[in-house]
């Protein structure tokens, strides 16, 4: 089963075995309120009774329309959930309402007789009844639930009344016989899931009234031929009786998975693919899309398994989750260049793809993205990387005794990239083989970090050193060792009796001949007491 499936039947399966697992329920307290005819226990309601529980063993019911004066205005909560011999039921005019899982996991019932005034089944009303083949439901009936005919294997055929507005999740899911689905005129919603892995569905024809198509609401349904559209619809049109896009023609929301056709070329004008709108496409191996194309939805292409090559746009940067899971057949792909996120399951089990390269623009690849992809031993993963998720990639897939999907270490991968990056920690984590390339960045600067630290504490160690090597001088030989005076140069501050140094010469000694000359001359002139005679 493919990764789609898996999940919905994960979810399918939450609800629907709290019912069907219920198989014997307990028998109903005597109460002043409650009542048995030693085949079915009633309860007493306003307005009337409800069925609230019958003998297992039981193979046939004629729901009448009143017991002991009551009229019987309900079916209860799984009131003939497990009664495996019931083979056929026929329910009267009275009874206004099926309760949740009513009929669930009742494998042997063939064949309900509904009569008019039912307005409700509940959910998963008559999940689980693999033999159920045919039913009949009111024009009375307006709410139709989820789960309703879930695994109905046997189902051939169904006609929903008018006055049901919306299918609900899951209402037809696995019905793998249903080959034919009548909507009804006035129908306004088909919720997400509504109709999965009904393989022998072969046409779906969308009324004027109906606006409103969820996500995966047709789904793995690989026996679909045609989608064809009323012309008065005022959201929907068809192409080719085997393509569903919206008025505009900007949204392609449905392809026929069933077409035999082995290529598909998406028309122009297409901005915008619905997710899982090819899903279980199993014929188509190529896929051409316009230039037009601005964005993909998640599981676009899931389930595929003809697809052997696919040429992503460029311009658009995210690869969605899920958008090729399963794709078997997928042996090349190119990720453009400004991909920045590549979603989780991406290409989960792409079997056949051996090898892809990340461009430097992705940042982030999410869980299981390549998760089982054996034929892939290796892949370089760039230092843009920030975030891988769980079992991104190198790990493989198996099955447990319970079914159960098991993740292990794919033997021989290896992942190349950088130190100190996400993908040498992812590698790390998972103990696959790293493959590095490149210089540590971190290391180097610790590296240098250390050897500054080194070099410094040496110098101090060595000036230690130094100091405690030079000899101390002896007492009493203080200033014996000193240097003689430079000639040319005379303390500014002289000594004590010199008087005030600042009228000195600073020091310096004056070698000029004329000024010695001068000197000389000085010395040379006699001295007077007083101004010369002037003669008489």
């Amino acid at each position: 089963m493919n990764l789609v499936l898996k999940r919905l039947t994960a979810a399918a399966a939450a609800l629907l075995l709290c019912g069907a697992a219920a198989c014997l329920p307990a028998a109903a307290e005597e109460a002043d309120n409650t009542f048995t005819d030693q085949v079915i226990t009633y309860e007493k309601i306003s307005g009337g009774v409800r069925i609230v529980s019958a003998d297992t063993a039981v193979t046939e019911v004629n729901v009448m329309k009143e017991i002991d004066g009551y009229p019987i205005i309900e079916i209860g909560e799984k009131a003939f959930s497990g009664c495996n011999a019931l083979k056929k039921i026929s329910v009267g005019e009275r009874v206004r309402k099926i309760g949740e899982n009513a009929f669930a996991g009742c494998m042997s019932l063939e064949s309900v007789t509904v009569s008019e005034g039912l307005e409700t089944v509940s959910d998963g009303a008559f999940g689980y009844c693999i033999g159920l083949k045919e039913i009949r439901l009111p024009e009375s009936l307006t709410t139709l639930g989820s789960y309703a005919f879930a695994y109905c294997v046997t189902l051939e055929e169904v006609k929903l009344p008018d006055g049901v507005k919306t299918i609900q999740p899951y209402t037809f899911y696995h019905n793998s016989s249903l080959k034919k689905v009548t909507l009804p005129e006035h129908l306004e919603s088909i919720q997400p899931t509504s109709f999965v892995s009904c393989d022998s569905l072969e046409a779906l024809h969308i009324p004027a009234s109906l606006t409103s198509i969820g996500e995966m609401a047709v789904i793995s349904c690989t026996g679909l031929k045609t989608v064809t559209a009323d012309a008065a619809n005022p959201a929907y049109k068809s192409v080719d009786d085997t393509v569903l896009l919206d008025q505009a023609g900007e949204k392609l929301i449905l392809y026929a998975a069933g077409n035999p056709a082995d290529s598909y070329t998406v028309p122009d004008g297409i901005k915008a693919l619905e997710p899982y709108c090819f899903a279980g496409a199993i014929n188509l191996k190529t896929i051409t899309l316009p230039a037009s194309a601005e964005e993909i939805g998640d599981g676009a292409f899931a389930d595929c398994i003809g697809l052997e090559s696919f040429e992503y746009p460029a311009g658009i940067t995210k690869i969605g989750s899920s958008i090729f899971a399963d794709c078997a057949s997928l042996k090349s792909f190119t990720i453009p260049d400004g991909v920045t996120e590549i979603g989780d399951f991406a290409f989960f089990s792409c079997k056949s793809l051996t090898e892809i390269t990340l461009p430097a623009s992705v940042v982030s690849v999410g869980k299981e993205a390549f998760c089982d992809c054996t034929a892939m031993n290796r892949i370089e993963i760039p230092e843009t990387v920030q975030q891988i998720g769980d079992y991104a990639f190198g790990y493989k897939l198996s099955e447990n005794a319970e079914g159960q999907g098991e993740a292990s270490l794919q033997e021989g991968f290896v992942i190349s990239g950088r130190p100190a990056t996400a993908a040498k920690r992812y590698a790390s984590d998972n103990k696959i083989k790293f493959d590095q390339h490149g210089i540590d960045k971190q290391m180097i600067m610790l590296a240098a970090v250390i050897a500054a630290g080194v070099l410094f504490l040496a110098a101090v160690i060595l000036l230690i050193v130094r100091k405690l090597r030079t000899p101390k001088p002896e007492k009493g030989e203080i200033g014996s060792q000193a240097e003689e005076p430079d000639p040319n140069y005379v303390s500014i501050l002289g000594d004590e009796e010199s008087g005030d140094p600042y009228e000195r010469d600073y020091g310096f000694q004056i070698d000029d001949e004329d000024d010695a000359e001068d000197e000389k001359a000085s010395e040379e002139e006699p001295e007077t007491d007083g101004p010369a005679d002037s003669g008489d």
